[in-house]
């Protein structure tokens, strides 16, 4: 509606659910502002969502484990696969697993391991296992450079960022990962995978 599509599959493919109705939620105030009323356009149907069958988000998972983008460093990739992984594993959406820092991650519980969000354990599968390993694994290498104790924050930038007015970025480690940094790194990731720019929440199961 106010822009060509952003996908692999050119640009008449299909918008998601939620852009249409974002895009067409704005043209309806505009309008409205305007008192052209009878010029709203209707919504798509109701009980719709860009959610993923639960086969096609375990493939989904798998291969961005393994799968480097073009134009995307390693860390990068191996940060999102595991945020990723957290949606499906616990059903939690971005922002909340957020403000979890490693400590929260208890890859040795026994019998199952856990990461604890807002006081309640999520129990975590072999494939999130892994791929969280991996994660903290990076995360180490890129901490291991810090002056003085690891803040132990879980989600953090990859490399610097740019500097402004002159002043240099923190070093990577010492701040948490945006939420929009995050949630980018996965519309970019799952585009070069897929070919559609799918938001973490469609890891989730159908309601």
């Amino acid at each position: 509606m106010t822009r060509r599509r952003n996908t692999l599959t050119g640009p008449d493919a299909a918008a998601a659910y939620d852009s249409q109705r974002a895009r067409i939620q704005t043209y309806n105030a505009f309008v409205d502002h305007l008192g052209l009323s009878g010029l709203q356009r209707a919504y798509p149907p109701s009980g719709r969502c860009d959610r993923l069958e639960p086969e096609q988000a375990y493939k989904l998972l798998r291969t961005l484990a393994v799968r480097r983008p073009t134009g995307a460093n390693a860390a990068t990739s191996i940060r999102t696969a595991a945020v990723a992984a957290l949606v499906a594993a616990t059903g939690r959406s971005v922002p909340q697993l957020h403000q979890l820092n490693v400590a929260d991650v208890d890859l040795e519980r026994r019998p199952v391991p856990v990461v604890r969000i807002a006081d309640f354990d999520h129990p975590l599968d072999k494939h999130t296992l892994e791929i969280l390993r991996r994660w903290l694994d990076v995360r180490a290498g890129i901490t291991k450079a810090l002056e003085g104790s690891d803040p132990g924050y879980l989600w953090i930038p990859t490399k610097p960022g740019r500097e402004r007015a002159g002043v240099q970025p923190p070093k990577p480690g010492l701040t948490r990962a945006a939420v929009r940094t995050l949630h980018a790194a996965h519309r970019n990731l799952v585009l070069q995978v897929i070919g559609v720019p799918l938001r973490p929440y469609a890891l989730l199961p159908r309601r």
